[in-house]
């Protein structure tokens, strides 16, 4: 059946929260069980953020008994990231009693969005319309279809669905007293820790001590074990007041009988009946066609066999119409750790369905008209070298045979025509560098990058002797990828580096690496040179686009973009920093 160590981490890792007054009662496995349960009807899903579900909970434990307060606060609010000082603002927020309490939050509400709750303002107003449906829920009607309207209809479900959830963890607190009783002491201790940090907290605990010191006599705990039937029947009637209420599809069945045992509204509609109360009592197969009764029964073997939840994506059609559905599968389990049933909920995903396929049926279209253009360029940037080598020979010839008979104009004419000519072969061969990267397969490896950069350095320097430049290469950087691609990566940033470090007297060219706040390992080329104005930086790594003038430093502006692409085809990324006058550096990341 398990530890309740590993119950613990199962809860953590399905429903991202554990109720932590539980760490306190090792000896209570079996109602940790019953807990389990309804909460992840709140948890599998949860789309509020996680600080403003921890505040609404310490505001709305106001309503419930001091028992409550002192045990669940002592063991869990703790761990919510809130400190003393914001419990404290929390529990001093007014409390709604009527209607016109609300009228200036559900303006603020109004005038906000949803994306705004973390706003203090926002947060405070939404936390007290929620208290008001928590605690006066008979004249909320207004109030939660205010909240709805700010909300939106799923995240509206989930704070409904907290709301219960809180309820339910009150009625459960109450319902086990001596877990109360046998723990007084270590909630004492941790209370008077809590209130060492924020004594004004005192004031909403004003019995605890009381209830510390009190021992419950043997008559009185029968007294109140037997209110624990009771209180379970209400917890039970106010789930399935809420079940009924959700837009998600939820069924109970029996594993013995294979009878639904219960359903709400929702599922009733799905299998074309008009009250959850007709479907109790039949089968998977008196509610479905066969081959889709056939397909639920198989899944509810699986988590049979398994023991373990089971979450799936499955297809319906109702007349003309289909539906898609992300479902979620749990097994219910008796205090043996016997599974005796299974719950299925259903969550009606057909318009994000529909959404995805339209969106990869645009992006097979995308891809397929990127792979003709890139067939396309790299076909005319082919075709185009014969003709440029043919004109650049000729003109070679002309400038060799006929020099003695042009005057210094025609030779100046005819090495125009060479420089242009070189020039457009050298842009060419760039165009189709970059359409092969798109089309290539990447031939994995380890990669010694200080080899690379040591080698280049070692060419850049034979081109210009005379040159003043130090390269400070850091040894051993050694990567998985493609040996030509990233060589091609190095060669670009490198060529850049000592391109636009021509102009400075004392250059200084570094390849290293840094670690990024994240830990990661990001590499980088870095150079003193001309540096470039942050402003533009957006179109730094895009086909054509130069940031400083041609006649000052040549180039045709496909390097940085080959980069890019070769950096991404290897799942990575990549990013500058410059300064005008003052350097550039160019970092990459590869996993």
């Amino acid at each position: 059946m398990g530890t309740q160590t590993y119950w613990n981490k199962q809860l953590e890792n399905t429903f991202k929260m554990s109720p932590r007054l539980l760490t306190c009662s090792p000896n209570y496995s079996n109602l940790w069980k019953d807990l389990k349960q309804p909460i992840s009807f709140t948890h599998t899903s949860q789309s509020l953020p996680e600080h403003f579900t921890a505040k609404l909970l310490a505001y709305l434990s106001r309503f419930c008994s001091v028992s409550f307060c002192s045990v669940y606060h002592t063991h869990y609010l703790s761990f919510l990231g809130l400190s003393e000082l914001e419990i404290k603002q929390l529990f001093t927020l007014p409390i709604p009693t009527q209607k016109t309490d609300l009228d200036a939050d559900l303006s603020i509400l109004a005038q906000s969005s949803f994306d705004q709750i973390s706003n203090l303002t926002g947060e405070n107003s939404l936390i007290r319309c929620a208290g008001f449906m928590f605690s006066q829920s008979s004249q909320a009607q207004d109030c939660r279809y205010r909240v709805k309207q700010f909300l939106g209809a799923v995240n509206y479900d989930q704070l409904v669905s907290f709301l219960s959830y809180i309820k339910f963890c009150h009625q459960w607190v109450e319902s086990y007293p001596e877990l109360f009783n046998e723990t007084g002491y270590d909630c004492l201790f941790s209370l008077t820790e809590l209130l060492k940090k924020e004594k004004a907290l005192a004031d909403f605990f004003p019995c605890s001590e009381q209830i510390f010191r009190q021992q419950l006599s043997h008559s009185n705990l029968g007294s109140l074990l037997s209110h624990r039937d009771q209180s379970t029947t209400l917890s039970l009637t106010d789930l399935e007041a809420w079940i009924n209420s959700l837009l998600d599809q939820v069924f109970v069945i029996e594993c013995e009988s294979q009878k639904i045992l219960f359903c709400n509204e929702s599922f009733a509609q799905r299998v074309g009946v008009k009250k959850a109360a007709q479907v109790k009592g039949k089968t998977l197969f008196d509610c479905f066609n066969f081959p889709e009764a056939k397909a639920i029964a198989h899944h509810h073997q699986s988590v049979l066999v398994s023991g373990q939840p089971l979450q799936i994506k499955e297809s319906f059609t109702v007349g003309k119409k289909s539906y898609y559905v992300d479902t979620l599968k749990v097994p219910l389990k008796d205090s043996n750790g016997e599974i005796y049933g299974i719950i299925s909920l259903s969550r009606n995903i057909t318009d994000l369905f529909e959404s995805q396929q339209i969106l990869l049926e645009k992006q097979g279209q995308l891809e397929a008209i990127n792979q003709e253009l890139e067939a396309f360029s790299y076909r005319v940037s082919h075709d185009l070298q014969a003709p440029l080598r043919v004109l650049d020979g000729f003109s070679q010839i002309l400038l060799k045979t006929y020099e003695s008979k042009l005057d210094e104009k025609g030779q100046y004419y005819l090495k125009r025509i060479r420089a242009n000519c070189q020039r457009m072969g050298e842009l060419i061969r760039s165009l189709l560098q970059l359409s092969h990267i798109g089309s290539s397969s990447l031939d994995s490896q380890s990669v010694n990058l200080s080899a690379i950069a040591a080698e280049i350095s070692l060419q850049l320097k034979a081109t210009e002797p005379e040159r003043n430049v130090e390269f400070r290469i850091a040894p051993n950087l050694t990567v998985m990828g493609d040996y030509q691609l990233l060589t091609i990566v190095l060669t670009n940033l490198l060529n850049n580096a000592w391109k636009y470090t021509s102009n400075t007297e004392k250059a200084l060219i570094e390849f290293d690496y840094c670690f990024q706040e994240d830990g990661t390992k990001a590499y980088f080329v870095r150079d003193n040179g001309a540096g470039f104005d942050m402003t533009y930086i957006n179109k730094l790594f895009s086909a054509f686009e130069r940031l400083h003038n041609e006649q000052e430093f040549p180039g045709h502006g496909i390097g940085l973009a080959t980069v890019k692409r070769i950096i991404e085809r290897h799942k990575g990324s990549v990013w500058a920093w410059g300064e005008v006058e003052k350097g550039a550096t160019f970092y990459f990341q590869l996993p």
